[in-house]
């Protein structure tokens, strides 16, 4: 089974996925128009799921599940021999990477709080970590050029907040655009 496919930014390759039935959820790489199955980026360790792929193409965002620290996310750079780098291990549950535009932040989804918020943190140090959401939040969305992150609040308000280059990145305070007719606690895929 295949699922969680996101494109290159040049749009040539997708990420995804792979369940082959045996335990592991492994990140795989197929050029567009390959009949193949594609190839393992990484060898298999637990659950990789691929979130983010940065705008220049060099670095690829993905979670793994580690029985020890939960989920924790992963950089992965695309060239070279490809070795991956933790971004955030610890003991909480951590999802939903998405890069900025710019490359200089990631924004994710973390439960240390002890419920689902929103965070932005710089990229590639992690440092200057800062919850952005308030009362829970999830699915965290960059806007093209970057100054502006938006999610989904615990009571399905769409949220948007301003951003201002810097580190530690500079951000407004949430602002609530409409309510979603999807919630959080479902999961469904929010399209911006």
């Amino acid at each position: 089974m295949n699922f969680a496919a996101i494109w290159s930014p040049d749009g040539a390759k997708i990420v995804f996925a792979h369940d082959p039935g045996n335990g592991t959820v492994r990140l795989r790489l197929k050029k567009v128009g390959d009949a193949g199955n594609g190839e393992d980026l990484i060898a298999p360790t637990f659950f990789q799921i691929p979130h983010d792929w940065s705008s220049d193409g060099r670095f690829l965002v993905y979670s793994d599940e580690d029985p020890k620290t939960r989920n924790d996310i992963w950089i992965l750079p695309m060239d070279g021999d490809r070795k991956p780098i933790p971004f955030l291990r610890t003991s909480f549950e951590e999802s939903d990477a998405r890069m900025s535009p710019g490359g200089h932040s990631i924004a994710y989804v973390s439960d240390e709080s002890g419920r689902s918020e929103v965070y932005v943190a710089a990229f590639p140090s992690g440092a200057g970590r800062r919850r952005v959401s308030v009362g829970g939040g999830s699915q965290p969305r960059w806007r093209r050029d970057g100054r502006e992150l938006f999610f989904l609040a615990a009571d399905a308000r769409l949220m948007a907040v301003a951003v201002r280059a810097g580190e530690p990145v500079d951000l407004g305070p949430p602002v609530p655009l409409f309510r979603s007719p999807t919630t959080a606690s479902n999961r469904s895929e929010l399209a911006i």
